[in-house]
């Protein structure tokens, strides 16, 4: 019953004087935030960033597609190199030999 009694007398004089000074305290730290831009150059930074990985994942992306298939044909033209230098041939048509057929690929 006292129980009940407390809490009728709260709910009339209000909240007590450390509830008003903790919501005063959060008002004003709420305001200043709201005030403050520090937040908004780190947010301009973070996509910032963001944009720099998307854009360095795109470029390796591509690159990485064109090297993979440039070292195929790199492969393949030493392994004609190879095949043709087993053969007992003057080294300059050799060499005209290497060019004609790697140009093919």
């Amino acid at each position: 019953m006292e129980r009940e009694e407390t809490r009728n007398e709260h709910q009339l004089n209000g909240p007590s004087p450390m509830i008003a000074g903790i919501r005063r305290c959060l008002a004003q730290r709420a305001a200043q935030f709201r005030r403050s831009e520090s937040g908004a150059v780190t947010v301009d930074f973070v996509v910032l960033m963001a944009a720099v990985v998307g854009l360095g994942t795109a470029v390796a992306l591509t690159v990485g597609a064109g090297t993979t298939t440039q070292a195929e044909k790199m492969e393949k033209c030493l392994n004609i190199q190879s095949r043709i230098h087993q053969k007992d041939i003057a080294y300059s048509k050799v060499l005209k030999r290497i060019a004609r057929r790697c140009k093919k690929l």
